[in-house]
C-alpha cells in the first residue's frame, strides 16, 4: 500500500513539475500583439500612438512576434514565430501559401497611417478590425494539389480578423478608399442578416433594371412633352410640383424654312426626366446638359430627382445608368443605400427622402441590422 501511495506521490510531483514549466515558457497570444513604443523612429512612435488611442495594431510586415516554446538540453531558447493569417475567411478557411510585397519606405509607411487614422476616427467601434496589415501586394498559392497562383488586384483585403490595404492598387484617394471599405465591410457583415436583406429587396423587386421613363408610365406618373422639345418626355409635373413654373422658359432657335434661317421662340427650361435624375446626381450625358442650368437650379430640381426615382424606393440609379435605369438587382441597390447611410445623419436622411414612403421602408430595415444587430452607430 506505501509503495503504490509513493509512486502516486512521484506522479504528482512530476506532474507538477511539468506543468511549472509550460507556465515559465507559455506567452499569451495577445501580448504578442501589443505595440511598444519607439519615440526616435517616427513610423514606430505613430503606429504606437494609434494603438494607445484605438488599440489597434498596424504592420508592415506579416511576422509579428515570437513565441517561446521551451529550451534545448543546452538551456537555448526554441521560438516559433507568429505571422498573419489571411486564410481566415467569415465564415471559411482558405488554405493557401502568402506571399507579400512589403513596404519598405518610412514616408510611404508614414502616408498609409493617414489612411488608417482616416479609417478609425470616421468608423464605429465595431467595425474596427482586429489588426491592419499593410502591403503592396498580396499572391496567394493554392494548397489544392494544383499550386494555383493568383495575386489580389483588389484595393484591399477583408478577413476575419485581418484588413489587408493594398495601396499599389489604389486609383482613388485615399480617404475615398477608406469610405469604400467602410461600406463593403459593413455589407459584408449584413451578409449574414439573408432575411432582412431579402425584406430589403422585395420592395422594389418589380422595379429592379427598369427604365425610368417606362417605370413611371408604369404606375401613372403625369410626363408631358413641352413646347419646343426635341428631347423626349419630360417631368413637367412631379409629385405636384410644376417644374415650367419654378424653371421659367429660355430663348430657342427653330429652322424657318421659308427665310431659310433661325427663328427664335420661348421654351420651357423643364429637363427630361433622364436629363432631370442625371443632372441632379451629377453625371449629366453631355457637357451641354452639364452647363444647362446652375446651382440655384439644381437646388430646385434635386427634391424632384429624389422623388423621381425615390417613389420607386430606389435612392440612386443603376452605377452604369443612373439617370436611364434603375439599378440592375438589389446587390447594386444595397451598395446605394450604403453609401448614403453610413454617410448621413439619419434624422437628416429621413427629411431628405419624407416624400418616398418606399425608401424609408428600405431605410428603416438597414437601420435596424446596422444599429441593432451590428452595433455600428449612425
Amino acid at each position: 500500500m506505501k509503495k503504490i501511495l509513493y509512486t502516486l506521490l512521484l506522479l504528482l510531483l512530476a506532474s507538477s513539475c511539468r506543468n511549472d514549466e509550460i507556465g515559465d515558457s507559455r506567452v499569451q497570444l495577445d501580448n504578442i500583439y501589443s505595440i511598444t513604443d519607439d519615440p526616435n523612429d517616427p513610423v514606430r512612435h505613430r503606429i504606437y500612438e494609434i494603438y494607445e488611442k484605438y488599440g489597434v495594431p498596424v504592420y508592415f510586415n506579416d511576422t509579428i512576434g515570437q513565441v517561446l516554446v521551451t529550451t534545448d538540453v543546452n538551456g537555448q531558447p526554441y521560438y516559433r514565430y507568429e505571422t498573419l493569417d489571411l486564410g481566415w475567411d467569415f465564415d471559411s478557411y482558405n488554405k493557401a501559401t502568402y506571399q507579400f510585397d512589403y513596404i519598405t519606405d518610412p514616408d510611404r509607411q508614414y502616408q498609409m497611417l493617414d489612411a488608417v487614422e482616416y479609417y478609425l476616427d470616421h468608423a464605429s467601434r465595431a467595425l474596427w478590425p482586429h489588426t491592419f496589415f499593410i502591403t503592396d501586394g498580396i499572391t496567394t498559392i493554392s494548397k489544392d494539389g494544383k499550386n494555383t497562383v493568383s495575386k489580389i488586384d483588389k484595393d484591399y483585403s477583408l478577413n476575419f480578423r485581418v484588413i489587408a490595404l493594398i495601396p499599389k492598387n489604389w486609383e482613388d484617394d485615399s480617404h475615398t478608399v477608406m469610405d469604400n471599405l467602410k461600406r463593403e465591410y459593413v455589407t459584408e457583415k449584413m451578409s449574414f442578416y439573408k432575411t432582412d436583406i431579402d425584406e430589403f429587396a422585395s420592395i422594389s423587386s418589380d422595379y429592379y433594371d427598369g427604365f425610368f421613363d417606362a417605370l413611371h408610365e408604369k404606375i401613372g406618373t403625369k410626363i408631358e412633352q413641352p413646347l419646343g422639345s426635341t428631347y423626349g418626355s419630360c417631368a413637367m409635373v412631379i409629385n405636384g410640383v410644376d417644374l415650367a413654373a419654378l424653371l421659367g422658359e429660355e430663348i430657342g432657335y427653330v429652322w424657318n424654312e421659308s427665310t431659310a434661317s433661325m427663328d427664335e421662340i420661348s421654351v420651357t427650361r423643364v429637363p427630361t426626366l433622364n436629363t432631370l435624375i442625371r443632372s441632379v446626381y451629377g453625371q449629366p450625358m453631355s457637357t451641354m446638359e452639364r452647363n444647362s442650368y446652375t446651382e440655384e437650379e439644381i437646388e430646385i430640381m434635386t427634391p424632384l430627382a429624389h422623388y423621381a426615382i425615390g417613389v420607386f424606393g430606389f435612392v440612386y440609379g443603376s452605377p452604369y445608368y443612373p439617370g436611364l435605369r434603375a439599378p440592375q438587382n438589389a446587390e447594386d441597390d444595397l451598395a446605394s443605400y450604403l453609401n448614403l447611410v453610413l454617410n448621413q445623419n439619419p434624422d437628416d436622411f429621413r427629411e431628405e427622402w419624407k416624400n418616398c414612403p418606399l425608401v424609408l421602408d428600405k431605410y428603416e430595415i438597414l437601420y435596424r441590422v446596422i444599429t441593432d444587430k451590428l452595433g455600428v452607430e449612425l
